[in-house]
């Protein structure tokens, strides 16, 4: 059994209306200026791994060199 183009086509329809309809919802974040995603403390232990591990491979590099 064929199904007819019109058949076909409204068969379609709800998925992309669906498609569109999830596309189109835009979500906003409130704005705090005042407070940070991550605070001080995270921050600074981040940073402080970071530059420590660079720090260390830094100086292991040289030594293997030597």
């Amino acid at each position: 059994m064929e199904k007819s183009w019109k058949t076909f086509s409204s068969s379609l329809r709800p998925d992309l209306d669906l498609t569109v309809s999830v596309c189109s919802v835009s979500v906003q974040r409130p704005v705090n200026d005042e407070k940070s995603p991550v605070g001080p403390w995270l921050l600074a232990l981040f940073v402080f791994v970071v530059c420590g591990s660079a720090i260390f491979q830094i100086i292991q590099s040289i030594r293997q060199g030597m």
